[in-house]
């Protein structure tokens, strides 16, 4: 018999083989350490800052500074895991860009505390000195905050998501055929990778998958997530 005949039988025994090689423990390791971990990293230094020594305004400029810059970063993070070697890991990269980019947003609680923590301090001053309430320094403040969130930000949040889809495309026409890419495409061949990787989540990793084969229609998670954060901003805020 020939080394290709017998292919179902040959391939039953090849991910085997493959099992032993590549462990889900193993890959969900390389997927944490190479793809998740060094993009958290990234997002946290870029994360907005409580500091009570920051006037809202302030805030507010570092802030969408930062979100700026954490917006131009999938080509960033694209190049890093070609580096490795790894553009196979496409479907992972784009779950772990999907919930890096949420954690980041979450982030922006902490805006949300910087505003709260001066109407707290202005409304007890105003208080103890018999002044109107109103503040119209405040309220300037407060609709920069909108106009970042609603207008600036959304608009680069849209240009994000295309480049995103612009890098995972790039990453999946650029794959070779390597003993790694090989393995790995017999591994996602077992209709419960994603529960057996897991990393980032397995919600993520099933979104992204579906995502790239045209059953979602809209880039989904992230989106939700920054939706939601800027309505709880400006819910706390106006």
């Amino acid at each position: 018999m020939g080394v290709f005949c017998g292919r179902d039988r040959w391939g039953e025994s090849e991910r085997s083989a493959i099992g032993q090689v590549l462990p889900w423990p193993l890959l969900r390791e390389i997927v944490r350490f190479v793809l998740l971990r060094p993009m958290e990293d990234d997002a946290a230094a870029l994360a907005p800052s409580a500091s009570s020594s920051l006037r809202p305004s302030e805030a507010v400029l570092t802030a969408e500074s930062n979100a700026t810059r954490l917006l131009q970063m999938p080509s960033t993070w694209r190049h890093r895991l070609e580096s490795q070697g790894a553009s196979q890991l496409a479907v992972p990269w784009l779950a772990c860009v999907d919930e890096t980019n949420g954690a980041y947003w979450r982030q922006w609680e902490k805006l949300i505390e910087v505003f709260e923590n001066t109407l707290r301090v202005r409304s007890a001053e105003a208080l103890a000195s018999g002044a109107s309430g109103f503040d119209s320094a405040f309220l300037q403040e407060v609709m920069q905050l909108h106009s970042v969130l609603h207008e600036n930000l959304q608009n680069k949040f849209t240009n994000f998501q295309a480049d995103v889809m612009q890098q995972v495309g790039h990453l999946r026409s650029s794959q070779s055929e390597s003993a790694f890419s090989t393995m790995l495409q017999e591994k996602m061949k077992d209709p419960s990778w994603c529960s057996q990787l897991g990393i980032p989540s397995e919600a993520s990793l099933r979104s992204a998958t579906d995502f790239l084969e045209g059953s979602a229609g809209t880039s989904g998670v992230t989106w939700m997530r920054f939706v939601m954060t800027t309505k709880r901003c400006c819910d706390c805020c106006l």
